[in-house]
């Protein structure tokens, strides 16, 4: 009997250690930076930036039923800004010069978030990647995409497109309209990640 009870007590340890290697399956799948279509400003960019743009940054995510929501950024403090939609909350924190964090947690629900995109319009907010150095004028040194940790059995990505071009110079590369976190499977019920990056904006 006893014997029978280790086997049991050891086929559950190697359960659980399979639960937990699915659960800590979260992982970063790198950053992808695309040409594309340029935005063109007039003027330039400015290093730094605060919570007050974001309400005008787009949002737009795609969810695994394939329909699509447009939360709107809302000003929590002088550093950070939140969007609420259907199943999943995202949060922005400015936290320094060259660092802006974005948390997405799934708030619960039987659908899932397929992709995150941020940026793409006329907004001031910008995203400012670490290389070329030095790039656009007054951007200062960027930051690419940085996986702080997460929860859930996929990867993501950062996906970089539309580079800022001031007046009639080419892009140089290191400034972009757009960046957009694709999971490789569905971001589900108790799903979380952090990311880091660095928000320029538009003078």
């Amino acid at each position: 009997m006893r014997q029978l009870n280790n086997i049991l007590l050891g086929l559950a340890l190697t359960a659980a250690a399979g639960i937990s290697t699915v659960a800590s399956a979260a992982g970063f799948s790198g950053n992808v930076f695309v040409a594309g279509l340029n935005r063109v400003i007039t003027t330039g960019v400015s290093q730094g930036s605060s919570s007050a743009n974001l309400p005008a940054l787009p949002v737009r995510v795609t969810l695994c039923s394939g329909a699509v929501e447009m939360p709107v950024f809302v000003i929590t403090s002088a550093t950070e800004a939140v969007a609420n939609g259907s199943c999943y909350r995202i949060w922005m924190r400015v936290i320094g010069p060259d660092r802006t964090r974005i948390e997405v947690f799934h708030s619960g629900g039987s659908n899932g978030v397929r992709r995150v995109e941020l940026g793409g319009g006329a907004q001031k907010v910008v995203f400012d990647r670490r290389a070329p150095a030095p790039g656009t004028s007054f951007s200062s040194t960027g930051r690419d995409g940085t996986y702080l940790g997460g929860n859930g059995p996929w990867l993501v990505g950062m996906r970089w497109t539309n580079p800022i071009q001031v007046g009639t110079m080419p892009a140089l590369g290191d400034v972009y309209n757009k960046v957009t976190l694709e999971f490789s499977t569905c971001f589900g019920t108790n799903n979380y990640v952090y990311l880091e990056l660095d928000t320029d904006e538009v003078m």
